[in-house]
């Protein structure tokens, strides 16, 4: 049977079957921030793994991202009978893994939310316990910026809504490094990019889906709700679009340009009179990046001369006046000819603190970065489709 799978940020499973149509509830958290320093932690970890990927051209080095403000993740289950953990669905990563029950980091590896509370029980995948769990005899090691993730491969049932993926491979961590594993909300990642990306040569599990029949298309999209106070906070669907939540008329497509990254061709940004070509550079389209990342030379200009940013050095962070925010220019990024704007109200991510609100542009400087890439701030005001099968990304205008 073929299905078209939408995962729905909501806080309560939620099963709705209509022509074919699976929906299972997902949630969109915020981070906990109680005082400004976790703010300055988190800044630091921002982008040093994204640096990783462009300083290492290895099948081995890879991205994740932890989001800054709101993070989306989902429900997913391993194993028969199913074990649940909590993953961060990323387009800029392949492979699926989540912590094993032997992992010896035992403050790291926690389930969440038991890490948030219990996290020297070190509780993970109960593979034992499962009669469809397979061993595949490879281990695997994956070396961030500022951490690493390690352990052994296996097969097992991967479930997600009623959808069962038979057979699916995947990494039972042994080791976790506490930066930044040991303060983010949730078990694992769920990698969505090609699986030239991937360890080992592991199958993705969407490819896995497509290879088993079990989506109507070669292609899944992402609506990511755009007020953080949401408790919906947006939705996944694998097999097709959700036309409730997007004018397809409006979907524009691009060829990607690369066989790992789901990577397209960027013309340039502007905001008012002030224009950055970036004829030749492309961008990663990347859901588990929150911010947008680019050059040092043209986001310094953009952050610091036309924003009107100023660097809080105690924080780590630049920031402006939380007071001004209807001040703030457009910034548009031009895609094939198309302008996406993006308004203050889009770009500006506010951090409700003890001391006071701390109001930080989502744009972050690289230095030597050979690509940009655009995170939840760009992919919130758009409707994203990845097409598998046709090798593009679309994207179409929200429906209000």
């Amino acid at each position: 049977m073929k299905y078209t799978i939408c995962l729905s940020l909501l806080l309560a499973l939620l099963y709705v079957h209509s022509e074919a149509v699976v929906r299972v509830s997902l949630q969109k958290r915020l981070q906990n921030k109680d005082r400004l320093t976790s703010l300055e932690n988190l800044m630091k970890y921002q982008h040093r793994l994204k640096k990783y990927l462009f300083l290492n051209n290895k099948n081995t080095k890879e991205d994740l991202q932890t989001n800054l403000n709101t993070a989306y993740y989902g429900t997913i289950s391993l194993g028969t009978p199913p074990q649940n953990f909590t993953v961060v669905f990323d387009t800029g990563s392949s492979k699926l893994w989540i912590p094993s029950s032997y992992c010896k980091s035992r403050n790291v590896c926690s389930t969440f939310p038991i890490k948030s509370f219990l996290r020297v029980y070190g509780i993970g995948f109960y593979d034992h316990k499962s009669s469809t769990h397979q061993l595949t005899g490879k281990t695997f090691q994956i070396a961030y910026w500022t951490g690493a993730v390690a352990g052994y491969l296996a097969q097992d049932t991967l479930t997600i809504g009623n959808m069962s993926v038979r057979n699916q491979e995947f990494g039972e961590t042994t080791l976790e490094t506490q930066a930044p594993f040991g303060w983010a909300q949730f078990d694992g990642i769920f990698g969505l990019s090609f699986q030239s990306l991937s360890v080992q040569d592991v199958v993705p599990p969407f490819v896995n889906m497509m290879r088993q029949g079990l989506v109507e298309k070669g292609k899944f999209s992402f609506y990511l709700g755009r007020n953080p106070d949401d408790e919906v906070g947006g939705e996944l669907v694998f097999g097709g679009v959700n036309e409730d939540k997007v004018d397809v008329k409006t979907l524009k497509s691009f060829n990607i340009t690369s066989d790992r990254f789901w990577k397209v061709k960027i013309d340039g940004i502007e905001s008012e009179d002030r224009k950055w070509y970036t004829s030749g550079c492309q961008a990663i389209v990347d859901s588990g990046t929150s911010f947008i990342v680019g050059p040092a030379d043209v986001i310094n200009d953009l952050l610091y001369k036309k924003i009107g940013a100023v660097f809080v050095k105690q924080l780590g962070v630049s920031a402006v006046n939380c007071d001004e925010l209807d001040d703030l220019p457009t910034v548009n990024i031009t895609i094939g000819g198309v302008k996406y704007p993006l308004k203050s109200s889009d770009y500006v991510i506010k951090f409700k603190e003890r001391e006071g609100d701390v109001c930080v542009p989502a744009f972050s400087p690289m230095n030597k970065a050979k690509s940009w890439i655009l995170g939840d701030v760009f992919m919130r005001t758009v409707y994203t489709v990845f097409d598998i099968e046709n090798r593009t990304v679309s994207f179409g205008k929200l429906k209000s």
